[in-house]
């Protein structure tokens, strides 16, 4: 998992150059908050990353059109490394640091910084 994990943080790190974003280290069991309702074919992925005030998780990920859904009870917690093993184009986007969202869908991907976000 190390070496798997090293290799990881190193397209995170790209990726953050390319949209030219501050990298933040995500661990490999650091836990991300997903939507429950999905599968390995549900697009766009969208995700935004929270400052950590706490050792409680960073990452907030759901699926489909539209907000974060507002039913806490829709959310599960994984580990970054299962996210990465269920939905492996997820993690590229792990590295962002807090206030960045990211939208994939599949060959489309936008990535910006959202100040708001930082309130969470």
């Amino acid at each position: 998992m190390t070496d798997d994990w090293s290799e990881e943080q190193k397209y995170q790190r790209y990726v953050c150059q390319v949209y030219g974003a501050e990298y933040q280290d995500t661990g490999a069991q650091d836990i991300v908050i997903v939507e429950r309702a999905w599968n390995n074919e549900a697009l766009p992925i969208n995700g935004f990353r929270i400052a950590r005030t706490t050792e409680g998780p960073q990452w907030f990920i759901w699926f489909g059109e539209g907000d974060i859904p507002d039913d806490v009870g829709a959310f599960e917690a994984i580990s970054a490394a299962e996210l990465i093993a269920r939905r492996d184009e997820a993690g590229a986007f792990l590295g962002l640091a807090s206030g960045w969202r990211f939208r994939n869908i599949g060959s489309t991907t936008n990535v910006w910084f959202d100040p708001v976000i930082l309130k969470w």
